[in-house]
């Protein structure tokens, strides 16, 4: 079976969350919704991806998105609560995902190629 699907799930789940936002101005919610596609398109690849080095970096990929999405709500100074209790979550899975990867490599972060 599909091998971290309850963390895709979960990242299925923040997406969902952040298209429900209201009262976020236009340019921020849209930034927030690259950031949280961008973050799914890669999520599904490094599932799908056959090689270890490849599933890596689309898994640290997956990270910066997410990263980058809790980065434009502090800046814009909206802290929706079941949003960050979600991010909190997912954050924390995808991190001991890329570390139980870098363990596959020695102990290696080869995230970036």
């Amino acid at each position: 079976m599909f091998k971290n699907y309850l963390t895709y799930n979960l990242a299925l789940s923040f997406h969902r969350t952040c298209l429900t936002l209201e009262a976020v101005p236009i340019k921020i919610k849209e930034r927030l919704m690259q950031s949280s596609e961008t973050m799914i398109h890669h999520f599904a690849r490094a599932v799908h991806s056959r090689d270890a080095k490849d599933e890596a970096k689309y898994l640290y990929v997956t990270l910066t998105c997410l990263r980058d999405c809790k980065e434009t709500l502090e800046e814009a100074k909206i802290h929706p609560v079941a949003l960050l209790l979600q991010y909190e979550v997912l954050h924390g899975r995808l991190q001991q995902i890329c570390l139980k990867l870098a363990d596959k490599e020695q102990g290696q972060l080869r995230m970036l190629g």
